[in-house]
């Protein structure tokens, strides 16, 4: 039994200093670093799993990548089977759509048993029904009959937010000669807009052209997930002179830095227009820069939306009666976070008085008062940051967020975007263009949120201030907090400390702190660095020198003996010095264990102990010192006038005809001389 006990005796004691070890390692901030940086050397790079498989296995694992391959390859063939489905079928659908143009264009009126439509208030009485068949007759005649259904494919385009967004107001008169919209099935497929005779440009068609691949890469066969849009090739527009709206022409004056002469300068630039959709980036998807690649992938989102939803149900887009999925207000991003916050916090959201944002039970007045709502209005949000997308949001502020809805939800309840004020880093004000007001809400994570608003409305600024104000009230409930835990922790300690106070080789200690350091972010790291990680600095501070340390706001208080105060203080003013207590803690260390050796307790301790310098200290530049000047009775000599320079220089004595030859040479000269330097700086 004893052999047993001895056994985990020292069982215990290694385990310990196994402890010690590992926390003085992670404590040393070079071997933190060396280890950071040994595990980014690791990001991207293999396991070496499959290195350390046998021979006889890699080859096993190479034949199921083979049947891997193969497996893409079937299911390209599954693809290209798809599309020719697709194809088929669309020779179907075209006599419907043709019909469908015809009617548009008025070219085809429709019978009285197509125009028939079961209406939605099929409970209505048939007196009813006839008393309203008769109103709309009366209106109807009231009204000049127009032909087709006017400005049908440009209501379409303005009910749908995608396209909504690309339209400009210069737009507007030119989509309103587009008669139809077709889809030619080649490879991936060519959206035709057919538009009438008009002013604007002599095209009749517009065309693009999109290509496909639906082969897997040869050199990547295992990222085909389908056929996949390579590039787009767009039309030439063929405009009428004084048209282009994809082109503004800007004036701008330019004021000569010489001669002080303004000149006006006549620049064509590029415009925002939906024709530009018409005028893609050049290149394919995988050889092109971030931006064009952006773009490209916004144009091809554009292109599959008209081909698969806008041309097949163009006149429920006419209606409104076709709501987008897009337009749905919860964010995936959003909805993850809840869900991980509500894995998390799942025992803590029973409790009916908790509040994560505040940190514990909610009083009771609180409790029955909700935020304050504000604020109510629209606003748009872009969806994209390259193109002018932008989406219409119902947004209420109230006094801690702001809450983004889809238009549709007047007074939504449950899902919808929170931009707490709390993951609020800052509002940007961008511009002013027109009638619009654009700003810019950056989150605490760098993801900025581009808002569109009118310029009379000022969300930015009532958003502003209302960050600051919940900021502040933050600010007030954390000190009050922080007050709170201190006399809690004042009150909570032993009596055994608070006696001590009554021995007679006890002394208290309190060091002011508040004064030493005038920037109040390096007062707060250094004070953080006295008490440690976890308070380890501290508590190794109390152990080398037997006194009692708390930190307390701009104060620190010591109890203990004389001896052990005066290296407190030290310790404490040191570290206000920007001197890491670590060094002096080390010198305590060296000191106990020299005075523990009766041999080395009588002798001087200077050769052990280590010295540090002072490096990191600002030091102040003397000031120079004034010398005084010497005695004279004489008065100081006079600067010298123009008239004494000019009969020095004989320049007095020219004509005034001579005179201004000289200056103009003068001038000549320092323009040739500057326009020559910078010649050579731009060289």
């Amino acid at each position: 039994m004893d052999d047993v006990e001895e056994v985990e005796e020292e069982e215990t004691g290694e385990d310990s200093k196994a402890q010690q070890l590992t926390v003085q390692m992670m404590q040393n901030p070079q071997i933190l670093a060396a280890l950071q940086e040994r595990l980014d050397g690791l990001v991207g790079s293999p396991s070496g799993y499959m290195e350390s498989l046998p021979r006889v296995v890699k080859r096993r694992v190479n034949a199921l990548k083979n049947l891997q391959v193969k497996c893409a390859h079937i299911e390209a063939k599954f693809y290209e089977e798809v599309h020719e489905l697709e194809r088929k079928y669309a020779a179907r659908y075209q006599p419907l759509y043709d019909k469908r143009s015809d009617i548009i264009k008025a070219t085809y009126e429709p019978t009285e048993e197509e125009c028939e439509w079961k209406p939605e208030d099929e409970d209505l009485s048939s007196d009813l029904k006839d008393k309203v068949k008769v109103e709309e007759e009366k209106k109807d005649k009231e009204k000049e009959d127009p032909k087709g259904i006017p400005e049908f494919w440009l209501t379409v385009f303005k009910n749908v937010d995608l396209l909504n967004e690309m339209l400009q107001e210069h737009d507007e008169p030119i989509l309103k000669h587009l008669q139809d919209i077709k889809v030619k099935f080649s490879d991936a497929g060519q959206p035709m807009f057919h538009f009438e005779p008009n002013n604007f440009f002599s095209n009749t068609v517009l065309t693009k052209m999109y290509t496909m691949r639906s082969e897997p890469d040869e050199s990547d066969p295992f990222s085909f997930d389908g056929p996949e849009i390579m590039g787009c090739t767009g039309c030439v527009i063929d405009w009428t002179k004084g048209k282009n709206v994809t082109l503004k022409t800007i004036r701008k004056k330019q004021k000569h830095k010489g001669r002080g002469t303004v000149r006006t300068v006549t620049k064509t630039v590029p415009n925002d227009s939906f024709f530009n959709f018409f005028s893609p980036p050049e290149g394919t998807y995988t050889h092109c820069d971030e931006d064009s690649e952006a773009i490209l992938a916004a144009d091809f989102e554009i292109g599959h939306f008209i081909r698969e939803h806008i041309v097949s149900r163009a006149v429920l887009y006419f209606t409104g009666e076709a709501i987008e999925d897009d337009d749905d207000d919860y964010d995936e991003e959003g909805e993850e976070a809840d869900d991980e916050e509500g894995e998390e916090e799942a025992d803590e959201e029973n409790d009916p008085d908790y509040d994560p944002k505040l940190g514990g039970r909610v009083p009771a007045v609180m409790q029955q008062q909700g935020p304050r709502v504000l604020k109510e209005g629209m606003l748009a949000k872009r969806s994209d940051g390259l193109l002018q997308m932008w989406k219409r949001k119902h947004c209420t502020l109230t006094e801690d967020a702001v809450l983004l809805h889809a238009p549709k939800h007047a007074h939504p309840v449950g899902k919808g975007k929170e931009l707490h004020f709390s993951r609020v880093k800052t509002v940007d004000c961008v511009e002013r263009t027109g009638k619009h007001a654009y700003f810019t809400v950056v989150m605490a994570d760098g993801k900025e949120i581009d808002f569109r608003c009118r310029a009379d409305e000022g969300w930015s600024a009532e958003i502003t201030l209302q960050m600051v104000q919940y900021k502040n009230r933050q600010a007030v409930l954390a000190v009050r907090s922080t007050r709170h835990k201190q006399q809690r922790l004042v009150i909570n300690k032993p009596e055994t400390e608070a006696v001590r106070i009554l021995h007679d080789d006890m002394a208290c200690d309190i060091i002011k702190i508040g004064t030493l350091v005038r920037n109040r972010e390096r007062f707060i790291k250094r004070r953080q660095r006295l008490i440690g990680p976890k308070g380890s600095t501290l508590k190794a501070l109390e152990l080398l020198t037997n006194c009692y340390v708390m930190v307390q706001g701009n104060t620190v208080s010591a109890l203990g003996p004389y001896s052990g105060l005066k290296e407190v203080r030290k310790v404490v003013l040191d570290t206000m010095k920007n001197i890491h207590p670590i060094y002096n803690i080390k010198t305590l260390m060296i000191k106990r264990e020299l005075a523990s050796d009766p041999e080395l307790r009588t002798q001087s301790w200077q050769r052990f102990l280590p010295t540090f310098k002072h490096t990191h200290l600002n030091k102040r530049t003397q000031p120079q010192k004034k010398v005084k000047k010497e005695y004279t009775p004489f008065p100081p000599s006079q600067p010298e006038s123009k008239v004494d320079r000019e009969i020095a220089s004989g320049e007095f004595f020219l004509r005034e005809r001579e005179k201004r030859r000289r200056k103009m040479t003068e001038v000549k000269f320092l323009v040739k001389t500057n326009w020559t330097s910078r010649s050579l700086k731009r060289k």
